[in-house]
């Protein structure tokens, strides 16, 4: 790790690099299928914006969610409330099924 930071700085960064990365890859990912249907016609990238849109919107919820339940379950792991735990990751893993449906 780059020495520039101090050693908790550093801890936040392992933690942050991989979904800064997730992040960029996403924004790879929507810049090359703008780029693809760039090609086709004005009509289809405003289909591909207007879709994105909506995409985004349930990214964010399943962003709201994946944080909270994640700092949920390391504080009842981390306090030994192991019953806790399990409660929320069953909560999560029905609602994540009844999503994907």
């Amino acid at each position: 790790m780059i020495r520039l930071f101090p050693s908790k700085h550093q801890k936040i960064l392992k933690l942050s690099i991989p979904s800064a990365i997730n992040s960029l890859l996403d924004m790879l990912q929507v810049i090359t299928d703008l780029i693809m249907v760039g090609r086709l016609s004005a009509f289809a990238v405003a289909a591909v914006g207007l879709g994105l849109q909506s995409l985004m919107f349930v990214f964010a919820i399943l962003t709201l969610l994946h944080v909270g339940t994640s700092a949920l379950l390391s504080r009842f792991v981390g306090a030994g409330q192991m019953n806790r735990a399990s409660a929320g990751l069953s909560t999560l893993l029905r609602f994540a099924f009844f999503h994907s449906l």
